[in-house]
């Protein structure tokens, strides 16, 4: 659990709070995922040259979206919302 009142569960466990069952496996394996990207996007920003046109910072920005999509899909616990999730994973 965690919170301030130790009130709600922790990353990793359902949100059916006190039960908080943990989640599937492939939690961790996905949070890693996104951690990676996460920390790809904030290389490139301290790389990257301030540039004459919007292109790159276009980009950039872009990027930062999808991995904000990524980190929301972090907070699907339902079986069905990962049933789901796998479907898509199949299909992409």
């Amino acid at each position: 659990v965690t919170g301030l009142f130790c009130d709600e569960c922790a990353p990793g466990h359902d949100t059916n709070f006190p039960a908080c069952e943990p989640c599937h496996d492939c939690y961790d394996l996905w949070e890693k995922i996104v951690s990676d990207v996460r920390l790809d996007i904030e290389r490139i920003e301290t790389i990257m040259p301030c540039p004459e046109d919007d292109r790159p910072i276009s980009e950039l920005q872009r990027s930062k979206t999808s991995l904000e999509k990524l980190q929301s899909l972090s907070y699907l616990t339902a079986k069905d919302e990962l049933k789901k999730l796998k479907e898509l994973l199949a299909r992409i």
